[in-house]
């Protein structure tokens, strides 16, 4: 198989950054509309779909090359810097809106999109993706749209990359089967368990409280998200998670500035930041109806006090402080 070293710039025929964040203030978000991504959608190599916020389709309009459409590739240049998908085309939606912390290219007829994109999760792709990266603040890259399409990367002909791609996308979809079975499976876990020991459960036994880690309400009943709430969290969220990351930053300069031999810094903070980019107070997948379990989350992983509860309604308060007080 023969390899051509080309530039990025010669293989796209668009690119484009996201909106300014004064743009997409959080009294544009709907219902529903057109979705507008964040970090969340942004894991592994095809669009992730499991949760959006949206906009109307005229505040979409409005913000013009920042629309994504299927066959597209995005990438984050601020923030979980490396990561980077394309849009396949049996998505969900038609287009997408990519955020602030985003860009997007569009392919030419030498490289398919998700070639591209397996490309860029190589180690050596990236390396070449993040060679750019600014760690000083809030981690990103470099003038993003410029730098990217500097980069050189090796590609077969259409032939072979077709091939390849074929390959990797019939192992990505077995997964992706093999995940959806597993979450089969643990619904019926909990279906079961609750009509064994819930719904006909022994009269002598003695009533208590039990939640699965995957936030699954085996008795604790659901309460109603009031608007108020959904937008007073999303309008602080970003605000603690900011402030969560400035002390995670800070813990990070001082063991960096320790006397453990380089090597032993090194490995220790790529287990670090592994574990750390998992954290609610780094990175949350938002969805209405988990309101109460965030902020239960973010308590308990010490992003926020009992005090930043103020202003929520009561009934939410009361719902958290429950949350709380659980074992698990």
């Amino acid at each position: 198989m023969n390899f051509e070293t080309v530039k990025i710039a010669d293989l796209i025929s668009e690119i484009a950054m996201g909106p300014f964040g004064s743009n997409i203030k959080v009294e544009c978000f709907v219902d529903e509309g057109i979705p507008v991504l964040n970090g969340s959608n942004l894991n592994g190599y095809a669009l992730n779909e499991d949760s959006f916020r949206y906009v109307t389709e005229e505040k979409a309009d409005s913000l013009g090359r920042a629309n994504a459409h299927r066959g597209d590739v995005v990438i984050t240049h601020r923030g979980t810097l490396g990561q980077i998908v394309f849009i396949p085309k049996n998505s969900l939606h038609e287009r997408y809106v990519i955020s602030q912390s985003q860009f997007r290219v569009k392919c030419n007829e030498r490289i398919l999109p998700e070639y591209l994109v397996y490309y860029f999760h190589t180690r050596i792709g990236q390396h070449k993706l993040l060679s750019n990266a600014s760690q000083v603040g809030v981690p990103a890259l470099a003038r993003a749209s410029t730098t990217f399409q500097t980069i050189e990367i090796d590609i077969p002909d259409m032939e072979s990359q077709k091939k390849i791609v074929d390959l990797l996308e019939t192992i990505r979809s077995k997964v992706e089967v093999n995940s959806e079975i597993n979450e089969n499976l643990e619904q019926q876990a909990a279906t079961y368990f609750y009509h064994q020991f819930i719904a006909n459960a022994d009269p002598s036994w003695k009533e208590g409280t039990i939640l699965s880690k995957n936030r699954w309400e085996a008795v604790m009943p659901a309460i109603e998200i009031k608007k108020s709430d959904w937008k007073l969290f999303r309008e602080r969220l970003p605000g603690w998670q900011e402030k969560y990351m400035e002390r995670l930053v800070k813990e990070y300069s001082e063991y960096l500035q320790s006397d453990a031999p380089a090597s032993t810094k090194f490995w220790e903070m790529e287990k670090r930041l592994k574990e750390d980019k998992r954290r609610p107070g780094v990175l949350l997948s938002l969805e209405k109806k988990n309101v109460d379990f965030d902020l239960m989350s973010l308590m308990k992983d010490g992003a926020i006090e009992a005090k930043d509860l103020e202003g929520f309604s009561q009934e939410l308060i009361d719902r958290v402080i429950e949350l709380y007080g659980v074992d698990w």
